[in-house]
């Protein structure tokens, strides 16, 4: 009996260990084949097919062995894959879709998914070659600008992952942003709210331009863009555009195949001009009496324009031609953003008459220009003893770090830079801000100064947000409180980039009077020092 058991117990036992044996041959047969698969999926899709390039984000360092299997993509590498495949190849739109796993595309539909690839289709007119991850002061680049037309995308932001699509066009390398999002768990995925915000963008652009090539000032009248509750301002603006573009930009030229730019704060255009060169020393300002006629500041060539635009007919015996000359390597920008659900039109007619250089004029004895460059002794004999005194320090995008110090005095302050470790060494003037009436920007602009007083310098002043770039570079902000300018800030290019790019420290006050002793300090421990070595 208890041999019969063993037996039995044998046999058994030789029953079980057989399929395990199976089940576990069976299990890695079926990785092997998923394996194999994964491995074939990736291979075509970095195959040598003509519609679609190697889109790899890596280069290879080569050696190895060449019958390795490829390695299973990331998830992030998936999606941006499948989605660049998508828009090389749109007839294979919803075949990709399906290849991706629902928390990969947010519960997109077919139908976002398809016009979101049209949309970046008709912007590349081409392949889409590689994508690559920003480096981080593009990625602080993009944060800041996003986040200064809408605050609120800040939470979206803090939790997303930021990559440019990357593609030819013209002979140049152009960027695409993309900016897909993690969840809790750290997994990442292209964002609906992303998708969807492009879209709506698109959209409106296409309402947008429709009405001004239709002419329908009714309805231009409630899209243009005005800081003001003015109908004056929003009716000049109005016809000034209409006249604009049926003058200067044909229908057939405004289309998706103009987009320059898209991402879920703004979508930008760039508009081919038609016709004669446009003049931007021509004023497009508002007028001071109110407006009845139809006609407001008519970009048309007047006959005195006539005579300096050239006709491209080189030979003086023929006879010139009357035909319309067509605007060389002009054209029309437009930026739609979206805040808060509503769009805002930077829809600006080209002009260039209101643009000053940022030289302030301090009273009638003193002017202040960007660049400047004096030792701390020669700031004080021109400017005086200040109010206040603040230091600061930042590592600019270079890496080289910078002392700062910001002088505050009756109506105005400065911010004067310097990389020399001496108090008596050379500091350069990077920034001016003026909050006095007594102070001007190049006798034209002052704090005090009407917002009505603006829009008749320049009637589109409030569409670049208060702000422009000098023609030798300096930034210049106009500050507006109560419809009226509350301060002017004046900074050079290279602070106000550092300010985005760099790590700035905290500002430290320091009493004026121990700072001017710090400064004489210096000067004799300077001369000292001369003397000893002579």
């Amino acid at each position: 009996m208890e041999r019969r058991w063993g037996k039995n117990t044998f046999s058994i036992l030789i029953v079980i260990a057989v399929s395990v044996l199976a089940i576990f041959a069976y299990a890695l047969t079926r990785y092997l084949e998923d394996k194999t698969k994964q491995s074939t999926e990736v291979s075509a899709f970095v195959s040598t097919s003509k519609e679609v390039p190697s889109i790899s984000p890596t280069k290879s360092s080569g050696g190895g062995n060449p019958n390795q299997l490829t390695p299973k993509p990331s998830p992030t590498s998936n999606i941006l894959q499948l989605l660049i495949e998508s828009v090389n190849n749109v007839g294979r739109v919803e075949e990709n879709y399906k290849r991706f796993r629902q928390d990969q595309i947010d519960n997109i539909s077919l139908e976002e998914f398809q016009l979101y690839v049209n949309l970046l289709h008709d912007l590349v007119g081409q392949n889409i070659e590689t994508y690559l991850l920003m480096s981080h002061s593009e990625k602080q680049q993009t944060v800041n600008s996003i986040l200064e037309h809408d605050p609120g995308h800040a939470e979206f932001l803090d939790k997303a992952v930021f990559y440019w699509l990357e593609y030819h066009q013209d002979d140049k390398v152009e960027r695409l942003p993309i900016i897909l999002s993690k969840s809790k768990n750290g997994e990442t995925y292209l964002s609906r709210t992303w998708v969807r915000s492009c879209l709506e963008l698109r959209n409106f652009a296409s309402l947008y331009f429709s009405v001004l090539t239709d002419q329908n000032e009714d309805a231009l009248y409630h899209l243009v863009y005005a800081d003001s509750d003015d109908e004056t301002v929003r009716l000049a603006k109005t016809q000034n555009l209409l006249e604009f573009y049926k003058d200067y930009v044909q229908a057939e030229t405004v289309g998706p195949d103009r987009i320059v730019s898209v991402r879920m704060d703004q979508i930008q255009f760039r508009i081919p001009m038609e016709g004669a060169n446009w003049d931007t020393n021509r004023e497009v300002s508002l007028p001071p009496d109110k407006i009845n006629g139809p006609t407001i500041a008519s970009p048309t060539i007047t006959e005195e324009d006539e005579s300096e635009v050239s006709t491209g007919n080189e030979n003086p015996s023929e006879t010139p031609t009357t035909e319309p000359v067509p605007a060389k390597n002009q054209y029309h920008s437009v930026t739609i953003y979206k805040r808060d659900n509503d769009f805002i039109v930077v829809d600006a007619i080209p002009s260039d008459t209101w643009k000053v250089n940022a030289e302030l004029e301090i009273g009638r004895d003193k002017t202040l220009k960007l660049g400047l460059t004096h030792n701390l002794e020669e700031w004080i004999s021109y400017l005086g003893k200040p109010q206040a005194v603040y230091t600061f320090t930042m590592t600019d995008r270079t890496n080289q770090v910078k002392d700062f110090v910001r002088l505050q005095f009756m109506g105005y302050e400065l911010v004067l830079s310097s990389t020399e470790a001496k108090e008596n060494g050379p500091w350069i003037l990077e920034e001016i801000k003026i909050y006095d009436s007594l102070m001007t920007l190049a006798g034209r602009y002052k704090p005090g100064q009407s917002l009505r007083s603006l829009y008749q310098e320049y009637l589109y002043m409030d569409t670049l947000d208060y702000q422009y770039t000098t023609f030798t570079g300096e930034r210049v902000e106009f500050k507006i409180k109560k419809n009226r300018i509350s301060e002017i800030v004046v900074r050079s290019l290279d602070f106000r980039t550092d300010q985005i790019l760099g790590d700035i420290s905290e500002e430290k006050a320091i009493k004026p009077d121990d700072w001017l002793k710090s400064i004489e300090s210096q000067k004799t421990q300077a001369t000292t020092e001369q003397t000893t070595s002579e």
